[in-house]
């Protein structure tokens, strides 16, 4: 398999592409994945004392970013205390960075056992891509997907728009009733009076939308 830092000797603790990816990568793509991982986690040591640079991969159309990117995310989830990464794109890409994920770092491979973070010789995927898209039509749901994958982790795949949707939503009870009136609309019949475990729960569902996407938010944000 192919190495983040591949011309040094191997030793206990080395940074490993699966070998799916490993096969695909090209050599200025190991350029690109060493300055994200550099840029971003440093070490793994480092990633838990250092916040981190950031950094913009700036290489011209063509040259493989989403792959590069991908594969440093999914060394990330492998290799570090990464829990969570959140990718935000423009909504016409939304479905491609899924499909891309599930093209470079599959759920399944036919023949492969399917196996943990730790076997760093499987191609297979062992954490979960979500996305929110236009499917997904009331904030009950879409705050109930990204509250489960800030809880079990994984790869989050948002447009801008509905980023700026529901991360610039404060919480509030005056929210949380609107939310709930939007709710017996589409049932039956309409109250005035919102049921207080009903006002709850939206005013959690705020919260926890908050808590995942901005304070404290995810590990990773990648930008498209």
């Amino acid at each position: 398999s192919s190495g983040i830092n591949a011309e040094w000797p191997l030793r206990p603790g080395d940074i490993f592409l699966t070998p799916k990816l490993a096969r695909t990568v090209k050599k200025h793509q190991i350029g690109g994945i060493r300055f994200l991982y550099d840029n971003i986690i440093e070490s793994v040591t480092r990633y838990k004392s250092s916040p981190g640079f950031g950094c913009i991969l700036a290489h011209t159309m063509g040259l493989g970013k989403t792959l590069q990117t991908i594969s440093f995310v999914d060394c990330c989830l492998r290799n570090t205390p990464v829990k969570t990464v959140l990718v935000v794109v423009p909504v016409n890409v939304l479905q491609n960075w899924v499909n891309e994920f599930d093209m470079w770092v599959p759920v399944t491979i036919p023949g492969e056992p399917q196996t943990g973070a730790e076997d760093q010789k499987s191609s297979t995927r062992f954490y979960p891509v979500y996305v929110v898209n236009d499917l997904l039509k009331t904030f009950e749901v879409r705050a109930t997907l990204i509250k489960k994958w800030n809880e079990s982790g994984g790869v989050m795949v948002l447009g801008y728009e509905m980023f700026r949707l529901l991360a610039l939503t404060e919480p509030s009870y005056a929210v949380s009733r609107k939310l709930c009136r939007k709710r017996r609309k589409r049932g039956a019949p309409i109250k005035e009076v919102c049921d207080i475990d009903e006002e709850e729960f939206y005013m959690d569902l705020l919260t926890a939308t908050q808590r995942s996407l901005l304070n404290p938010g995810p590990d990773i944000i990648v930008c498209d």
